[in-house]
């Protein structure tokens, strides 16, 4: 999968585990910065009326939408039983919750668990609570030192969804 902002995941099957993987990568360029700063918010699922997503966001997920639902189509097809895993790593993590939301919510999929890592608030309270309605198994990995976690402010009434897990441990680095 490839947007037009140098946007990237990928949907991979398990045949070790039967399960499909569905992973985004973090931000790397100025255009993708750019949608994580701002601060606009859009209402976009008629299911729930009160959700609203950040726009910026629901706009990079809509890139590579028809993508990612014609190759876990595709996997399904083959592998009915196969759970669904979704994750990504910071603006990865968002586009991860929009896609496992999306798959759930428009295709009847059932998204067996999200994990995300240091990713910013995709939506207001009502979105949030309707992520945790259709995806018990959330869990959020943080560091609190992380600005990106406390991205965009709950004073726009941005809020997160899930289970925080808070990395207190340290962190490490190759130095190779």
């Amino acid at each position: 999968m490839d947007g037009n902002n140098d946007f990237q995941g990928i949907v991979g099957y398990s045949s070790n585990i039967s399960a499909f993987v569905i992973g985004f990568r973090g931000s790397s360029n100025i255009p993708n910065w750019i949608n994580d700063f701002t601060v606009l918010k859009e209402k976009v699922y008629e299911a729930y009326p009160e959700a609203l997503v950040h726009q910026g966001f629901y706009q990079l997920y809509q890139q590579v939408a028809e993508q990612v639902v014609h190759h876990v189509q595709e996997i399904h097809n083959e592998h009915a039983n196969a759970v669904i895993l979704v994750t990504g790593h910071s603006l990865g993590g968002v586009i991860a919750m929009i896609c496992a939301f999306e798959l759930a919510l428009l295709h009847g999929l059932d998204v067996e668990a999200l994990h995300t890592f240091g990713q910013p608030r995709v939506g207001n309270y009502a979105f949030a609570k309707a992520v945790e309605d259709l995806m018990p198994k959330l869990y959020r990995v943080i560091h609190k030192q992380d600005i990106v976690v406390h991205f965009p402010p709950t004073n726009f009434a941005f809020r997160h969804s899930g289970i925080e897990v808070r990395n207190l441990l340290q962190i490490f680095v190759s130095n190779s």
